[in-house]
Order: structure tokens, then sequence, then C-alpha cells
């Protein structure tokens, strides 16, 4: 669910727990299948385009963190639920 909300700060708590219900009942294979969850911000599926896709079997998670001064960034490549690849840093 973490995941899903670092998408976006317009995907709450609300609308990712709605993504990952909509997920156990019906595979997510397009962008624009995001419209179909009940409370998506549609407005933000340009900005999701360009950073996920559907149909991969690697996937790799970039996230970076502020906290004032301090900046952790994070990378993994995932394949099957699996951290093929971590690298981390400040």
């Amino acid at each position: 669910k973490e995941i899903i909300m670092a998408l976006s700060e317009e995907i709450d708590e609300g609308v990712a727990d709605a993504i990952i219900e909509f997920r156990s009942r019906k595979r997510i294979e397009k962008i624009s299948d995001l419209k179909n969850i009940p409370g998506f911000p549609e407005k933000i599926i340009p900005q999701l385009a360009e950073v996920i896709c559907f149909n991969g079997k690697y996937y790799r998670l970039r996230v970076e963190v502020k906290v004032e001064e301090a900046i952790l960034k994070t990378e993994a490549i995932v394949s099957n639920g699996r951290i093929i690849y971590e690298r981390e840093g400040w």
C-alpha cells in the first residue's frame, strides 16, 4: 500500500485501498483501467503514465525521502515479490 501511495500525493490511503481491492478482482492491464477504480483521481493519469507499467516481469522502484537537509535515495529491482538488486545512499 505504501508503494502505491508513494506514486503521487493525490493517492491517499483510501485510494490505495481501492486500487488493492480492484486488483484483487480484476487485473489492471493498461493505464486507462485506473479510471474504473472508485475515487481514483483521473487528473494524475498522465503523470503516472510516465512512471508505471503493467506487463513487466522486472520492476525498478526508486524512492527519494527528504527530511530537512537529509536526503535518502533507495533503488530496488524486484521480480515476483523478490528483491533482485537493492542500493541505497544519502
